[in-house]
Protein backbone atom coordinates (compact mmCIF):
# COMPACT_ATOMS: atom_id res chain seq x y z
CA UNK A 1 0.00 0.00 0.00
CA UNK A 2 1.64 3.13 -1.20
CA UNK A 3 0.89 6.48 0.83
CA UNK A 4 -1.51 8.98 -0.38
CA UNK A 5 -0.25 13.14 -0.39
CA UNK A 6 -2.27 13.71 2.73
CA UNK A 7 -0.79 10.79 4.60
CA UNK A 8 2.77 11.30 3.79
CA UNK A 9 2.42 15.38 4.92
CA UNK A 10 0.59 14.12 8.13
CA UNK A 11 3.46 11.80 8.85
CA UNK A 12 5.77 14.53 8.31
CA UNK A 13 3.86 16.74 10.81
CA UNK A 14 3.65 13.68 13.53
CA UNK A 15 6.09 14.39 15.71
CA UNK A 16 5.36 17.83 15.92
CA UNK A 17 2.09 17.34 16.20
CA UNK A 18 2.47 15.49 19.63
CA UNK A 19 4.53 18.21 20.97
CA UNK A 20 1.98 20.84 20.39
CA UNK A 21 4.13 22.94 18.03
CA UNK A 22 2.40 23.06 14.66
CA UNK A 23 1.50 25.91 13.22
CA UNK A 24 -2.59 26.90 13.12
CA UNK A 25 -2.63 25.90 9.67
CA UNK A 26 -0.75 22.53 9.92
CA UNK A 27 -2.99 22.05 12.91
CA UNK A 28 -6.18 22.60 10.83
CA UNK A 29 -4.85 19.79 8.73
CA UNK A 30 -3.57 17.58 10.90
CA UNK A 31 -6.82 17.47 12.99
CA UNK A 32 -9.10 16.61 9.72
CA UNK A 33 -6.56 13.98 9.03
CA UNK A 34 -7.20 12.49 12.69
CA UNK A 35 -10.96 12.77 11.93
CA UNK A 36 -10.62 10.69 8.58
CA UNK A 37 -7.53 8.47 9.05
CA UNK A 38 -8.05 5.62 11.77
CA UNK A 39 -4.58 4.70 11.10
CA UNK A 40 -2.74 8.49 11.16
CA UNK A 41 -4.96 8.76 14.57
CA UNK A 42 -3.52 5.35 15.64
CA UNK A 43 -0.36 6.28 15.20
CA UNK A 44 -0.61 9.76 16.72
CA UNK A 45 -2.01 8.08 19.93
CA UNK A 46 0.98 5.75 20.15
CA UNK A 47 3.89 8.46 19.60
CA UNK A 48 1.86 10.02 22.34
CA UNK A 49 2.13 6.88 24.41
CA UNK A 50 5.70 6.71 24.19
CA UNK A 51 6.38 10.17 25.16
CA UNK A 52 3.98 10.23 27.74
CA UNK A 53 5.28 7.54 29.59
CA UNK A 54 8.87 9.06 29.61
CA UNK A 55 7.13 11.99 31.03
CA UNK A 56 5.46 9.78 33.89
CA UNK A 57 9.09 8.90 34.46
CA UNK A 58 10.54 12.46 34.48
CA UNK A 59 7.86 13.47 36.85
CA UNK A 60 8.33 10.34 39.56
CA UNK A 61 12.02 10.72 40.14
CA UNK A 62 13.90 13.84 41.33
CA UNK A 63 17.19 12.40 40.60
CA UNK A 64 17.57 9.49 38.32
CA UNK A 65 20.47 7.25 39.58
CA UNK A 66 23.02 5.70 37.17
CA UNK A 67 21.36 2.19 37.69
CA UNK A 68 18.01 3.54 36.59
CA UNK A 69 19.07 4.24 33.41
CA UNK A 70 19.12 0.70 31.59
CA UNK A 71 15.75 0.42 33.76
CA UNK A 72 13.91 2.83 32.66
CA UNK A 73 14.68 2.77 28.60
CA UNK A 74 13.66 -0.79 29.06
CA UNK A 75 10.67 -0.31 30.32
CA UNK A 76 9.82 2.66 28.11
CA UNK A 77 10.62 0.34 24.90
CA UNK A 78 8.39 -2.51 26.33
CA UNK A 79 5.31 -0.17 27.16
CA UNK A 80 6.40 1.27 23.21
CA UNK A 81 6.26 -2.04 22.29
CA UNK A 82 3.15 -3.27 23.59
CA UNK A 83 1.40 -0.19 22.22
CA UNK A 84 2.61 0.70 18.89
CA UNK A 85 3.68 -2.87 17.53
CA UNK A 86 0.52 -3.55 14.96
CA UNK A 87 -1.16 -6.55 15.19
CA UNK A 88 -1.25 -7.61 10.96
CA UNK A 89 -0.31 -10.82 8.95
CA UNK A 90 3.14 -11.23 9.06
CA UNK A 91 3.24 -11.94 5.66
CA UNK A 92 1.91 -8.15 4.76
CA UNK A 93 4.49 -5.76 5.95
CA UNK A 94 2.61 -1.99 5.36
CA UNK A 95 3.71 1.36 5.58
CA UNK A 96 1.77 1.49 8.50
CA UNK A 97 4.29 -1.45 9.88
CA UNK A 98 7.24 0.17 8.92
CA UNK A 99 5.83 3.55 10.67
CA UNK A 100 4.93 1.50 13.97
CA UNK A 101 8.89 0.87 13.60
CA UNK A 102 10.12 4.16 13.19
CA UNK A 103 7.97 4.85 16.05
CA UNK A 104 10.03 2.60 18.32
CA UNK A 105 13.56 4.47 17.10
CA UNK A 106 11.85 7.56 17.83
CA UNK A 107 11.05 6.46 21.28
CA UNK A 108 14.90 4.93 22.03
CA UNK A 109 16.36 8.56 20.88
CA UNK A 110 13.73 10.18 22.89
CA UNK A 111 14.28 8.13 26.16
CA UNK A 112 18.49 8.20 25.87
CA UNK A 113 18.10 11.87 25.13
CA UNK A 114 15.53 12.53 27.68
CA UNK A 115 17.39 10.50 30.15
CA UNK A 116 20.56 12.48 29.48
CA UNK A 117 18.09 15.89 30.23
CA UNK A 118 17.33 14.51 33.22
CA UNK A 119 20.68 13.82 34.54
CA UNK A 120 21.65 18.00 33.36
CA UNK A 121 18.60 18.99 35.28
CA UNK A 122 19.46 16.53 38.30
CA UNK A 123 22.13 18.57 38.96
CA UNK A 124 21.41 21.80 38.71
CA UNK A 125 19.84 23.42 41.92
CA UNK A 126 17.52 26.11 41.97
CA UNK A 127 19.78 28.92 42.79
CA UNK A 128 21.73 28.11 39.70
CA UNK A 129 18.21 28.08 37.58
CA UNK A 130 17.11 30.59 34.96
CA UNK A 131 14.20 31.18 36.85
CA UNK A 132 16.42 31.94 39.92
CA UNK A 133 18.10 34.49 37.72
CA UNK A 134 14.98 36.04 37.00
CA UNK A 135 14.05 36.37 40.31
CA UNK A 136 17.39 37.69 41.57
CA UNK A 137 16.65 40.08 38.82
CA UNK A 138 13.86 41.78 40.14
CA UNK A 139 15.28 41.81 43.77
CA UNK A 140 18.49 43.21 42.65
CA UNK A 141 16.84 46.01 41.33
CA UNK A 142 14.04 46.15 43.83
CA UNK A 143 11.27 45.34 41.73
CA UNK A 144 11.38 49.36 40.31
CA UNK A 145 12.00 51.06 37.46
CA UNK A 146 14.92 50.11 34.95
CA UNK A 147 15.61 52.62 32.22
CA UNK A 148 14.76 50.61 28.59
CA UNK A 149 17.25 49.97 25.89
CA UNK A 150 14.68 50.37 23.35
CA UNK A 151 12.01 52.61 24.90
CA UNK A 152 9.62 51.32 21.84
CA UNK A 153 6.12 51.32 23.85
CA UNK A 154 4.30 49.42 20.89
CA UNK A 155 3.99 46.11 21.01
CA UNK A 156 4.07 45.25 17.21
CA UNK A 157 7.26 47.14 16.62
CA UNK A 158 9.26 45.76 19.71
CA UNK A 159 8.67 42.29 18.18
CA UNK A 160 10.00 43.50 15.30
CA UNK A 161 12.92 45.53 17.50
CA UNK A 162 13.27 41.96 19.04
CA UNK A 163 14.05 39.89 15.91
CA UNK A 164 15.80 42.08 14.28
CA UNK A 165 18.93 42.76 17.71
CA UNK A 166 18.37 39.06 18.78
CA UNK A 167 17.26 37.34 15.46
CA UNK A 168 14.50 35.29 17.01
CA UNK A 169 10.55 35.46 17.92
CA UNK A 170 9.36 37.04 20.61
CA UNK A 171 5.18 37.86 21.28
CA UNK A 172 4.75 41.09 23.61
CA UNK A 173 1.65 40.18 25.66
CA UNK A 174 -0.80 42.51 26.69
CA UNK A 175 -1.02 42.49 30.65
CA UNK A 176 -3.98 43.59 32.13
CA UNK A 177 -3.63 46.97 33.82
CA UNK A 178 -0.30 47.05 32.95
CA UNK A 179 1.56 49.86 30.41
CA UNK A 180 4.35 48.07 28.44
CA UNK A 181 7.48 50.23 28.72
CA UNK A 182 9.99 49.31 26.37
CA UNK A 183 12.80 46.51 26.31
CA UNK A 184 16.02 46.23 28.55
CA UNK A 185 18.57 44.69 27.21
CA UNK A 186 20.07 42.04 29.87
CA UNK A 187 22.91 39.57 30.81
CA UNK A 188 23.23 36.75 32.21
CA UNK A 189 26.02 34.87 34.23
CA UNK A 190 26.47 33.14 31.25
CA UNK A 191 27.42 36.03 28.89
CA UNK A 192 23.91 35.68 27.11
CA UNK A 193 22.25 38.56 26.12
CA UNK A 194 18.40 38.49 26.65
CA UNK A 195 15.47 40.85 25.76
CA UNK A 196 13.50 41.57 29.13
CA UNK A 197 9.99 43.20 28.69
CA UNK A 198 9.56 45.78 30.91
CA UNK A 199 5.46 46.60 32.04
CA UNK A 200 3.93 49.14 34.78
CA UNK A 201 0.95 49.10 36.49
CA UNK A 202 0.35 52.92 36.72
CA UNK A 203 -2.67 52.73 39.38
CA UNK A 204 -0.36 50.79 42.15
CA UNK A 205 2.68 51.61 41.15
CA UNK A 206 4.23 48.02 40.68
CA UNK A 207 6.58 46.70 37.95
CA UNK A 208 6.65 42.95 35.89
CA UNK A 209 9.80 42.13 34.11
CA UNK A 210 9.11 39.77 31.26
CA UNK A 211 12.35 38.11 30.68
CA UNK A 212 12.53 35.74 26.96
CA UNK A 213 14.38 33.79 24.92
CA UNK A 214 14.45 31.47 21.98
CA UNK A 215 15.01 27.84 23.41
CA UNK A 216 16.52 26.55 19.59
CA UNK A 217 19.69 29.43 19.59
CA UNK A 218 22.87 27.97 21.16
CA UNK A 219 24.45 29.49 24.23
CA UNK A 220 20.92 30.32 25.93
CA UNK A 221 19.85 29.54 28.82
CA UNK A 222 17.85 26.47 28.11
CA UNK A 223 19.44 23.80 30.07
CA UNK A 224 18.79 26.06 33.10
CA UNK A 225 15.36 25.93 33.19
CA UNK A 226 13.76 24.35 36.37
CA UNK A 227 12.72 20.57 35.24
CA UNK A 228 9.46 21.41 36.90
CA UNK A 229 8.95 24.19 34.83
CA UNK A 230 9.74 22.07 31.55
CA UNK A 231 6.89 19.48 32.24
CA UNK A 232 4.32 21.21 33.25
CA UNK A 233 4.35 23.84 30.21
CA UNK A 234 3.07 21.87 27.37
CA UNK A 235 0.61 23.83 25.99
CA UNK A 236 -0.57 27.14 25.31
CA UNK A 237 -1.92 28.05 28.15
CA UNK A 238 -0.08 25.79 30.90
CA UNK A 239 2.50 27.67 32.98
CA UNK A 240 4.25 27.06 35.98
CA UNK A 241 4.94 29.03 39.22
CA UNK A 242 8.30 28.71 40.88
CA UNK A 243 8.78 30.13 44.70
CA UNK A 244 12.33 31.40 44.20
CA UNK A 245 13.72 34.03 46.89
CA UNK A 246 10.73 35.04 48.06
CA UNK A 247 8.97 35.71 44.41
CA UNK A 248 7.33 34.36 42.57
CA UNK A 249 8.02 33.55 39.15
CA UNK A 250 5.90 31.95 35.98
CA UNK A 251 7.42 30.41 33.37
CA UNK A 252 5.55 29.24 29.90
CA UNK A 253 6.40 28.46 26.72
CA UNK A 254 4.84 29.53 22.99
CA UNK A 255 6.75 27.83 20.24
CA UNK A 256 9.88 27.93 20.49
CA UNK A 257 10.46 30.45 22.92
CA UNK A 258 10.29 30.64 26.82
CA UNK A 259 9.47 33.47 28.87
CA UNK A 260 9.37 33.55 32.60
CA UNK A 261 7.55 36.87 34.47
CA UNK A 262 8.06 38.02 38.12
CA UNK A 263 6.57 41.07 39.80
CA UNK A 264 5.49 41.33 43.62
CA UNK A 265 2.26 39.67 42.42
CA UNK A 266 1.28 35.87 43.21
CA UNK A 267 2.37 33.91 40.63
CA UNK A 268 -0.87 32.96 40.24
CA UNK A 269 -2.31 36.43 39.79
CA UNK A 270 0.23 37.13 37.56
CA UNK A 271 -0.52 34.85 35.21
CA UNK A 272 -4.45 35.73 35.01
CA UNK A 273 -3.06 39.28 33.59
CA UNK A 274 -1.59 37.70 30.67
CA UNK A 275 -4.18 37.44 28.20
CA UNK A 276 -3.00 34.91 25.78
CA UNK A 277 -2.33 32.49 28.93
CA UNK A 278 -6.11 32.92 29.79
CA UNK A 279 -7.57 32.74 26.27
Amino acid sequence: MSLTPQEKKALELLNDAVDGLLSVEDQQFFDTILTQNQTIKRLYNDLKTVKNVMLFHANTHSVLPTSKKATLLKRALEVAKSEVVTKTSTKQISWQNKWSTRILAIAAVLTLSWIGSIYVQGSLTKESSFEYFVSASFVDHKGGYIKPTWEITQNEQAEAAIANVFSYEVHVPVIKGATFMGIVDVEDESGNHLPMLEYRQEDINEYIYLFAFDMSKPNKPAQKRLREAIFNCRTQTDYHVSDLGGKHVVSWKWGETWYSAVSNHDGNDLAALIEPLNP
